[in-house]
């Protein structure tokens, strides 16, 4: 960490303000959640099969591979170090770091849609799409804006602006709903609704821009005369090394699968896997680790960024099983209750995709261990180890054009959830070998007990759960059930338990 002058008085730690801002991010998730699942439906009711999976393949590759390999791994610096050098309320380091990214992220942007406009024909015709240059070309204008916008996300949630970020996500999502209601009344609704979602990202980054300049900039004047000397090589190696493991998840993502699913088996079935990865989206976004992520990342980087790995121990046990506590019951209703989730609350016509969903419940806590694992690695500056796990992105693709040319929509499933456990696997191993840290194996069999358990007895009742509010009535029946188990079979242990009731204003927290 920069060290202030010998002659300066270090000064405070800034409030956090934990709680408030965990309410906020927490209430950002969810209205996300929930309007961005009526904003699918307006696009699912308004389009074919075929023209929802060219817009989720869209949506998923030119957004998650340009904003990945278009980031050159700057967001990655922002999110590590602003929490760390906010706790010492070095906001002179901070306001150069973020100068210096958002320089670098234009003339990346900059390169990355120009060369999108030139390669669009070929791009289009690479994913089955050939008449769609004009539609990839609209989009990755709005992409430059999206890969502006997140800088500002990560400099308000670094420095525990949960609040700001909350009312910027509201009001983008609020109009983004309404535009495309509004556009996808007309005729052949996709080029419109592609540079309103275009149009869209701009609007987003002026609000992001306006939310920094009231809340952030004036801290950033204070320290306007602050002499200060980055730590570059720091930053250029950690950025480095992340950007390279950001190319590894651009391969493990699920952009790669829409593209081998739409090249070997068509638009159709690119709607079907489109949607249930959607519907999988959903589901991850109400886990703790998303809920709360904008409060968790940069408060554990603050709370551990200078320690050695061994003294994160208790954060990374008890983030691990809070993980799993929330994903495994999820991941599970989500693969027994697949069919009748796709054709009751979304549409009939993507009833095939259940298949898709019933494999795709397992990769639910894998996703869910991503964090804890990478925190731990991160904060231990070894994001290296990270891109060498993502080894298992290259055999994904290499297994895919092997196996999809003879093979069905469920191959790239079975493919995405073998090559993502592989993925965890060797993060645990690289945390337990290398930072010399174990998880709290016993804690997570006795998880992995009480989901079986909870399996077992849902499952003779989940026939019963087949209409719309039967859809709905089932999550309660069956989180009473895993939630019960795990009151009686406890896995967190007493100071676990301590900790987290000390935050509540009862304790509630019997698991």
């Amino acid at each position: 960490m920069t060290q202030l002058p010998p002659t300066a008085v270090s000064p405070p730690r800034p409030r956090r303000s934990v709680v408030k801002n965990t309410f906020f991010s927490g209430l950002s998730k969810v209205q996300g959640a929930v309007i961005g699942y009526l904003t699918t439906l307006v696009l699912l009711h308004s389009m074919s099969v075929e023209n929802y999976g060219l817009y989720s393949l869209l949506f998923a590759g030119v957004i998650n591979n340009i904003s990945m390999l278009g980031r050159f791994g700057i967001g990655n610096v922002l999110a590590r170090f602003i929490p760390e050098y906010y706790s010492g309320s070095q906001y002179g380091v901070i306001a150069r770091l973020f100068k210096a990214s958002n320089l670098i992220q234009a003339a990346g942007s900059t390169l990355m849609t120009i060369a999108a406009f030139i390669l669009a024909p070929l791009i289009a015709t690479k994913v089955g799409f050939p008449g769609a240059a004009s539609v990839i070309r609209i989009f990755a204008v709005g992409t430059f804006a999206y890969l502006m916008t997140d800088n500002f996300r990560l400099v308000l949630g670094g420095m525990f602006q949960q609040r700001a970020i909350m009312m910027v996500t509201l009001t983008y999502n609020l109009v983004r709903l309404a535009s495309l209601y509004l556009v996808t009344r007309f005729p052949d609704p996709l080029p419109k609704v592609m540079l309103a979602e275009s149009a869209l990202f701009l609007f987003m980054l002026i609000i992001y821009f306006t939310a920094y300049r009231l809340r952030i900039v004036p801290l950033m004047e204070h320290a306007a005369g602050e002499e200060t000397v980055l730590p570059w090589r720091r930053f250029t190696r950690y950025a480095g090394l992340y950007y390279m493991n950001e190319i590894g998840v651009t391969l493990i993502g699920q952009a790669t699968d829409l593209f081998l699913v739409s090249s070997f088996l068509g638009d159709l079935a690119a709607g079907f896997y489109g949607l249930a990865n959607r519907i999988l989206g959903f589901a991850i976004a109400v886990l703790p680790n998303r809920i709360f992520g904008d409060v968790i990342e940069p408060l554990f980087f603050s709370e551990y960024g200078n320690s050695k790995p061994h003294e994160a121990r208790f954060g990374f046990h008890l983030f691990l099983k809070v993980s799993l506590l929330a994903s495994l019951p999820i991941g599970i209703w989500l693969s027994l209750m697949g069919r009748p989730l796709i054709v009751e609350l979304f549409d009939s016509r993507y009833a095939e995709a259940a298949g898709i969903l019933t494999v795709s419940g397992f990769l639910m806590p894998l996703i869910a261990l991503r964090m804890p694992l990478g925190l731990m690695l991160q904060n231990a500056e070894r994001p290296d180890l990270l891109l060498y796990a993502k080894v298992s992105g290259v055999f994904k693709i290499l297994l895919g054009l092997w196996l999809m040319s003879k093979g069905s929509i469920m191959t790239m499933v079975w493919i995405t959830l073998s090559m993502t456990t592989l993925e965890i696997i060797m993060n645990f191993v690289f945390v337990a070998t290398i930072l010399h840290v174990h998880a709290d194996y016993k804690g997570m069999l006795k998880l992995g007990i009480n989901s079986i358990i909870s399996v077992v007895l849902f499952f003779p009742l989940r026939f019963l759960f087949q209409s719309r509010i039967g859809v709905i009535a089932s999550i309660p029946v069956f989180a009473a059930i895993f939630l019960g188990i795990n009151i009686l079979h406890k896995s967190f242990h007493p100071e676990e338990r301590d900790f987290i009731n000390k935050k509540l204003p009862r304790p509630l927290w019997k698991f």
